[in-house]
């Protein structure tokens, strides 16, 4: 019954007796020669009963502490094990940060933070001890590759936001940040084709043609001004106004003057 002696027994108290048919315990005060008695499962009384032996209380509670430092915590346990890690391009190390940004980060609306918590590391070392944790830029960099994926997919008539529905599995609210993070990002990179670049045109560009030029093809270019000079914004939500499932090379050969700036982003991507 020895090994089985709670600690503030074992410190403060003697004659230990356990009546398995009771459930109760008692031991005898080693300072006053009190008899406690507790349930078997419990130590509150014996340490009330100790309490009022300040300095002898005292001094359990410092040899107390002190045993309890030289157990080693699960994480020391943990990071005492000399297992190889996998490699970053290992497939199972892939596999889980892809989980942890999809699953957990996106679908579940979890913070970015988590990745760098303790108590994550250690659920982590559990699940897959080889696993080596990544960094919060590490996963900010893969969102910048996973959204850039996405961006791809809106500005594929074939999907437009169709993906949204079935590859994200989160709620609306979440679904609609995503959106709006990706319709930002296409309209960041459609603004600055508008600022960089020239109108799409078919023909070589040549000096400006006289004003005499009346009638239909006056109006055409009128039209091509118009539709080259609109904003990315106008652009983007006819776009989205438009496309319905239609072949990507089809649509924007159709499109591409009406849509100049997206037509860029698109081509790019």
């Amino acid at each position: 019954m020895e090994a089985a002696r709670p600690k503030i027994i074992k410190f403060g108290f003697k004659d230990y007796i356990v009546d398995e048919n009771k459930k109760k315990r008692t031991a005898v005060c080693k300072v006053c020669s009190s008899k406690i008695s507790d349930t078997i499962a419990t130590t509150s009384n014996f340490i009330r009963h100790y309490k009022t032996h300040k300095k002898r209380y005292e001094e359990y509670i410092h040899t107390k502490d002190t045993l309890d430092l030289k157990q080693p915590s699960i994480n020391q346990f943990i990071e005492s094990r000399s297992v190889p890690l996998y490699n970053c391009n290992h497939p199972q190390q892939k596999a889980i940060t892809h989980s942890i940004l999809s699953d957990l980060i996106i679908n579940c609306n979890m913070p970015l933070s988590i990745v760098e918590h303790q108590s994550f590391h250690q659920f982590l070392s559990i699940v897959d001890n080889k696993y080596s944790p990544v960094s919060r830029r590490t996963i900010t960099s893969k969102i910048d590759s996973l959204v850039g994926d996405r961006q791809t997919a809106l500005l594929d008539p074939s999907f437009g936001t169709m993906w949204l529905a079935h590859d994200v599995l989160a709620p609306e609210n979440v679904k609609e940040d995503v959106s709006v993070m990706i319709k930002s990002l296409i309209l960041r990179d459609a603004g600055m084709t508008m600022t960089t670049t020239s109108p799409i045109t078919d023909e070589p560009i040549t000096p400006s043609e006289p004003e005499r030029q009346t009638g239909l093809f006056s109006a055409y270019r009128k039209n091509m001004k118009m539709s080259s000079n609109s904003t990315p914004q106008i652009q983007l939500n006819h776009y989205l106004d438009i496309c319905d499932g239609q072949s990507c090379l089809q649509f924007w050969a159709m499109n591409r003057r009406t849509l100049p700036s997206l037509f860029k982003v698109a081509r790019a991507t």
